[in-house]
């Protein structure tokens, strides 16, 4: 059964790594076009970083100042520009078999990319942009789609045996 499920997560963690890749290759914008936007991306002005209860930091940014933004940047906030490919050359998709179950995965190496982190959580002075949950997000309908179809073929041709 498993290697009949395999092309099915090879074609969900296509998917999935698509939108992923679509949260991380703007080109719009320069460094330098972005400083003179003033940071977009800063905590200052808008963006906060804070403890919560278990001590652990986290960053947004509020409403009003994330559609300020939005605006002079001409898109959502929580993309992230390409400057140097690194991060983009990074993303992997893997699709392994173990045993009798198999395993998906869309990430980053960060041993290519080891500040890819601190763009997902944020720092002190950068809000967070959490490209690999956000690419999750936006892909889960897409997803949903090709594993119902996927699946459905597969008992079609168990049941047609």
């Amino acid at each position: 059964m498993a290697d009949a499920l395999l092309p099915i997560c090879r074609d969900v963690n296509a998917v999935l790594e698509h939108y992923v890749r679509d949260q991380i290759g703007i080109h719009d914008h320069s460094l330098k076009d972005l400083a003179k936007l003033g940071h977009p991306y800063r905590v200052a002005g808008g963006g906060y970083m804070r403890q919560n209860k278990k001590g652990q930091w986290q960053g947004g940014i509020h409403k009003e100042a994330r559609l300020q933004r939005e605006q002079s940047l001409g898109h959502d906030i929580k993309l992230v520009h390409v400057q140097s490919k690194t991060l983009w050359d990074a993303l992997y998709n893997r699709v392994n078999r173990v045993g009798n179950s198999i395993l998906a995965v869309v990430g980053v190496d960060i041993q290519k990319a080891p500040y890819a982190p601190w763009i997902i959580k944020g720092t002190r002075r950068m809000i967070p942009r959490d490209f690999l949950g956000i690419g999750a997000l936006r892909a889960r309908s897409e997803i949903h789609a090709t594993l119902r179809v996927g699946i459905n073929d597969v008992a079609k041709a168990v049941g047609a045996q």
